[in-house]
């Protein structure tokens, strides 16, 4: 009886899953269309600072993450912004503040980068 009922379970829980839109699965390899994320070799707080404070007030990109362990930035774009539009609205803000240090950039979204985080800091 036990493992029937487990059985039962099993199934019920491999539907549900199939049914659930991806992105409430597994993380994907692609970040959201409107996120574009950086990597800052060096990164501090008190950069991670200066960019929020810089961006606070503007509608059409906004800092939604950020780890400065890792030295990762994740920027999005307003609802009618691409990736390119919210990359090209960030660099500028980010390479004002943060001149001379090494950025590279990363094909992550929100859910990537806070495992990229959690990994280092788990370390």
């Amino acid at each position: 009886m036990k493992k029937q009922m487990l059985f039962v379970w099993w199934v019920t829980l491999m539907v549900i899953a199939t049914l659930l839109p991806a992105e409430l699965r597994a993380q994907t390899a692609t970040p959201p269309a409107r996120q574009f994320a950086v990597q800052v070799q060096g990164l501090t707080s008190e950069d991670r600072d200066a960019v929020q404070a810089q961006l606070r007030g503007r509608q059409d990109v906004k800092l939604v993450y950020a780890c400065v362990p890792a030295g990762i930035l994740v920027f999005e774009g307003d609802a009618n912004s691409t990736r390119l539009q919210a990359k090209q609205r960030a660099l500028p803000l980010l390479q004002a503040r943060i001149a001379g240090k090494h950025t590279t950039d990363l094909d992550h979204g929100i859910a990537q980068a806070e495992a990229a985080c959690a990994q280092l800091r788990n370390q």
